[in-house]
Parts: C-alpha cells; sequence; structure tokens
C-alpha cells in the first residue's frame, strides 16, 4: 500500500465513524505541498584529486581525507598505478565550501580503509593497517 492509498484509506475509515479526518487532511496536505516544490538538483561544488582515497570524515568546517598521493602533475592512467603498498600516503583537510586544502601531513604508511575518526577536541585518529594508531591535533 502506498501513502497514497493510506490516506484514502485513512478518509474512508473517518467517514464512516461520522468523524472529520484531520489526520487524513495534514497528511494529504503535506503530499501536495512535497509534490508542488521544487526540489533543486545537486549540484558538483568542487573536487580532490588522489590516487586512492582511503578514508574520509566530516567535520563542522572541514572534509578530512586519507589517501595515496599522487605526484604532482602526475595523471597516469590506472593501469600505471602503483600499488597500494608502494603509494606515499597522506591526510589533507578540505574546506568544505570550495574545497581549498587547509593542510597536508604524510603518514607513516598506509591507513587503514574506513580508519578515520574525529574527537570531541577536534584531533582525528587514524588507524594504520599494521595496527598502529595516530592521532593528529594540536
Amino acid at each position: 500500500m502506498g501513502f497514497t492509498e493510506y490516506l484514502q484509506l485513512t478518509k474512508t475509515i473517518d467517514d464512516a465513524a461520522g468523524k472529520p479526518s484531520v489526520l487524513g487532511a495534514v497528511q494529504a496536505k503535506s503530499l501536495d505541498r512535497a509534490k508542488n516544490e521544487d526540489f533543486a538538483a545537486p549540484q558538483q561544488l568542487w573536487t580532490a584529486n588522489a590516487e586512492w582515497f582511503v578514508a574520509s570524515v566530516l567535520s563542522a568546517n572541514a572534509v578530512v581525507a586519507a589517501y595515496g598521493a599522487r605526484p604532482e602533475g602526475n595523471y597516469r592512467p590506472f593501469r600505471d598505478v602503483p600499488t597500494a603498498d608502494k603509494l606515499p600516503y597522506k591526510i589533507s583537510a578540505y574546506n568544505r565550501t570550495d574545497g581549498t586544502v587547509l593542510w597536508t601531513l604524510p603518514l607513516p604508511g598506509q591507513p587503514l580503509m574506513d580508519g578515520l575518526s574525529i574527537t570531541r577536541d577536534g584531533n582525528i585518529i587514524v588507524q594504520m593497517l599494521d595496527g598502529s594508531v595516530l592521532c593528529v591535533g594540536k
């Protein structure tokens, strides 16, 4: 049963009981408004290039990403990408609104897939593939 059918059933039950369908009227009004609103399609705001993104996390003002770094200006075809254990790994913070790089630090090895988290103090915890944990912060 879809939402429209549910509204019709609710109205039918309320009509049979001889009472006004307040809930049905409110739901129908909300449904009509949702159908008529002009929802804007999302747009691409910015991009960041790297060989291989491993993890990302969102903060109030930045997107923090751990990735296998691509040498500057080197946009090699995928077949020429070195194996994951040979990439130099970095962690960077990007401005959420325009994608500018706020800071970048090298990592001592390969980070664990989805191994980033942010503490309430703003420090970034990076879990490494070798089992170590790295804390980035002030």
